[in-house]
């Protein structure tokens, strides 16, 4: 079963800055058959934009992650590469953005961004980028998710891509 990755740990810190992060031999920019050969299939398999993007949905309800594939429409599908890795749902984790910059040091870029919604209407989410890790946190300054992606190729493939 697929987890999400320690993110205290300063070895995966290290290395999901660097962009060298894998995780049961899959890392950012492997194909979708190096995916399921390592894998299998996914719980879930999500249509964004096929035959350009598709995604699939592994871990458990707790724990989902999601990893976000990209090609060209005359590809065949199973060479179609990662062009994220995401985390969500990391609510448990109780981390707030102070913890965060604590384990990880100064993030290399911020940002804000509004709105986003929820059940209780519209608020600001706010974001620090380590590198290839992306941190997204609520109103409240609370971890939420996790995009693993380089920002150069999210930018090539930026008409394709389905995360941001």
């Amino acid at each position: 079963m697929i987890r999400r990755p320690d993110i205290t740990d300063r070895k995966t810190i290290n290395e999901m800055t660097a962009g060298t992060f894998s995780y049961n031999g899959i890392k950012y920019g492997s194909t979708y058959q190096e995916v399921l050969n390592e894998l299998g299939s996914g719980e879930y398999e999500l249509s964004y934009d096929y035959p350009e993007t598709f995604g699939c949905e592994y871990g458990t309800t707790e724990q989902p992650v999601t990893f976000s594939f990209v090609g060209k429409k005359e590809w065949h599908r199973d060479d179609f590469f990662i062009l994220s890795i995401d985390y969500n749902q990391l609510e448990s984790l109780d981390y707030d953005r102070t913890t965060i910059r604590k384990l990880w040091g100064p993030p290399h870029q911020t940002s804000t961004e509004k709105p986003d919604w929820d059940d209780d209407g519209e608020f600001t989410t706010y974001h620090d980028d380590y590198g290839y890790a992306h941190f997204h946190f609520n109103q409240d300054k609370q971890l939420f998710a996790i995009s693993y992606y380089d920002d150069n190729v999210q930018k090539k493939w930026g008409s394709l891509s389905i995360m941001e």
